[in-house]
């Protein structure tokens, strides 16, 4: 009853950042102070950007799987972990033990944290995937590379970066104050692009001062990254 009662509180929120998603294409960062149904919800709106179709979470009693969804007609039975500490084996037991309830094809364990060593032995025994905190940023990332707004039209190829690394290339050197300088944005919102940029093999890794040398040396060829990350 109190997790029916908690769903539906948080229904408004979850219809919001649906419509945010939709909308900018964006997936923020994981909370740390997520609560278990927070984890899963942010969970669910992952998989419906990455792809996956028929994405619900189970019922109350749900037998140890939390989500499921289908990709490339094959069901998946998610079990996600919000966990200040290692995720052990009792969470890929309880995924292995729920998958011939659910009739699943692949299952998955998904935690904010890493899984111990015996968790990972487990899985590898049982095929099950094991998605851990920096495997979760990856695919956040991925996923916002796949905006409404990184399309081709008319031959015209749209980002939603390209304007702002096209601005960027009268700067010798970037940091969170170029960013700034382009857009009003917050520290952590240009902290945030500076790391995405880093992950499309656009920019350094920051040095001890925080700046970051640019991996494209002219429009042509940054547009040129950006198509070959966005295939």
């Amino acid at each position: 009853m109190c997790r029916i009662i908690c769903r539906i509180i948080f229904l408004p929120f979850k219809l919001l950042s649906y419509i945010l998603g939709k909308l900018f294409g964006f997936i923020p960062p994981i909370k740390k102070n997520m609560s278990g149904l927070e984890f899963e919800s942010y969970i669910q709106l992952l998989l419906k950007k990455l792809g996956y179709k028929k994405v619900h979470l189970t019922n109350i009693q749900d037998y140890g799987i939390d989500i499921l969804a289908y990709k490339k007609k094959k069901l998946y039975g998610f079990q996600c972990k919000f966990y200040s500490s290692h995720v052990g084996v009792s969470s890929v037991q309880q995924v292995v033990g729920a998958s011939k309830y659910y009739e699943c094809d692949c299952l998955v364990v998904v935690t904010n944290n890493t899984f111990t060593t015996q968790a990972k032995t487990l899985a590898t025994s049982n095929d099950v995937e094991l998605w851990d905190g920096e495997y979760l940023n990856k695919l956040r990332r991925y996923a916002n590379g796949k905006s409404l707004f990184r399309r081709k039209e008319k031959g015209v190829f749209n980002h939603p970066y390209l304007e702002i690394l096209t601005q960027l290339l009268d700067e010798p050197l970037i940091n969170v104050e170029s960013i700034q300088k382009y857009m009003k944005v917050s520290d952590d919102k240009a902290d945030y692009l500076l790391d995405d940029f880093e992950f499309l093999d656009l920019v350094s890794e920051a040095d001890a001062y925080g700046m970051r040398e640019k991996l494209y040396q002219n429009k042509e060829e940054l547009i040129e990254i950006l198509k070959r990350r966005n295939n």
